[in-house]
């Protein structure tokens, strides 16, 4: 029998984008100076953007985020990580086993939830298959007619 689409939509998908996202920071960390790298951590892609190190939480928690409401279980908190690289990835560490952790069977009737979570000060409810595919955990972004 298959794991329920839900969760191979999202857990092994986020999962590989960690373990991507985790392989960046080793070799960003192992190519440039020390200074260098540690400064990429504050850097920002623009002006308006978290830095780096921030995106990278993000991520992590946003991982959390659409996981666990999928499979009817609360949101864990992976807490916060220490500074620098090694912080950064524990905290994906952390992440990544608490998605292990997951069962396919929790996600067996996914589909039928409406997931909600905070996009700023609005509350947003989308049923579970747009939550995962559009929401970015800022804002949601429901299909544009005729875009499939």
């Amino acid at each position: 029998m298959n794991p329920p689409l839900l969760w191979q939509a999202s857990v092994p998908v986020f999962l590989r984008y960690l373990e991507r996202l985790r392989g960046w920071l080793d070799l960003t960390q192992s190519r440039l100076p020390a200074a260098a790298a540690e400064a990429l951590l504050g850097a920002r892609l623009a002006d308006d953007m978290n830095p780096f190190e921030t995106q990278v939480v993000i991520a992590a928690n946003f991982a959390l985020r659409a996981c666990h409401p999928l499979a009817g279980l609360p949101v864990p908190l992976a807490g916060a990580p220490e500074p620098g690289f090694d912080g950064l990835r524990d905290l994906i560490d952390r992440v990544s086993a608490m998605l292990r952790e997951l069962p396919p069977a929790a996600f067996e009737d996914a589909e039928q939830r409406t997931l909600e979570s905070q996009a700023g000060d609005a509350l947003v409810r989308l049923p579970a298959d747009e939550f995962l595919q559009y929401f970015d955990g800022l804002h949601a972004y429901p299909p544009v007619a005729g875009e499939a």
